[in-house]
């Protein structure tokens, strides 16, 4: 079974990020569409995608935790786009 995961990940590597990002199940849940037929979805209060996709990514960014990074290479990251910015646009802020 790994080597046919590991196989199939060689050929299309964008399936092994999409499998590590969500458990795998045979009953995959979708983030933003909903299931319910239009009865229940109309009780529930007739959300559509993109009123559900704006809660969902207002939500993401309130639960959102910086993770942590050394201050010596958030420094040199710091300083590293600095130096770009002036090389591509010709000048400092």
């Amino acid at each position: 079974m790994l080597n046919s995961v590991i196989g199939t990940a060689r050929r299309n590597p964008a399936l092994l990020i999409r499998m590590s990002i969500r458990p795998y199940s045979a009953f995959y849940a979708p983030l933003l569409s909903n299931r319910q037929n239009f009865e229940a979805w109309a009780e529930s209060g007739s959300l559509d995608i993109s009123v559900r996709a704006n809660a969902l990514w207002k939500q993401l960014l309130a639960e959102y935790e910086q993770p942590p990074l050394d201050p010596a290479i958030d420094e040199a990251l710091v300083e590293y786009v600095e130096k770009r910015r002036i090389e591509l646009l010709g000048k400092a802020n």
